[in-house]
């Protein structure tokens, strides 16, 4: 595969205020699959890619054997979004990021959820986070919440054999 296997949300927002809903993705789910293999020739996309989305569910999937991030949500860094509620939760994300870096089993960027509605990050399995053969060294993060991300809550993951951080938060905030 050379993309992303399971794409869902987009990469910009013609409403980020959410008035624009027919623009907006909502409550997908995607839950129980095996995925590997993917980025073949396109080696910076991850398995799942969550762009700008509302109440998304990603929980219970096999992600390994990829160049890049498992998991990775959130686009725009600091750009206001319509973006809650999203949850990523009971996944085995493991031999990941074997050929770039600055990724993680998880990566996110942009708020996950507000202030009333907390995005989850919880339940995961991450293990083997390193470079491949040939692979580019550091910046293989197990968790890695990037620019803008807040409102989310984490707990409750196990990390094992992280290449550099297993928890890396990126914390400057906007710009002024």
């Amino acid at each position: 595969m050379s993309l992303e296997l399971l794409p869902a949300g987009r990469r910009q927002t013609r409403s980020v205020d959410g008035t624009g809903s027919d623009y907006q993705t909502v409550g997908t789910t995607i839950s129980d699959n095996d995925i590997s293999l993917v980025g073949v020739e396109y080696e910076d996309e991850p398995g799942i890619f969550i762009g700008y989305s509302k109440n998304t569910a990603v929980t219970k999937n096999n992600i390994h054997n990829l160049p890049y991030s498992g998991i990775s949500s959130g686009y725009g860094f600091y750009e206001p979004s319509y973006m809650s509620g999203n949850s990523y939760t009971d996944n085995y994300v493991h031999d990941v990021m074997q050929v770039l870096c600055d990724g993680g089993a998880i990566y996110t960027e942009n708020n996950q959820g507000t202030s009333t509605s907390f995005g989850q990050v919880s339940g995961n399995l991450m293990t083997n986070v390193q470079p491949g053969p040939g692979g580019l060294a550091g910046g293989h993060q197990g968790y890695y919440p990037d620019l803008g991300t807040g409102y989310t809550e984490t707990r409750d993951n196990v990390f094992y054999n992280i290449g550099s951080n297993w928890y890396n938060s990126w914390t400057s905030g906007p710009p002024q």
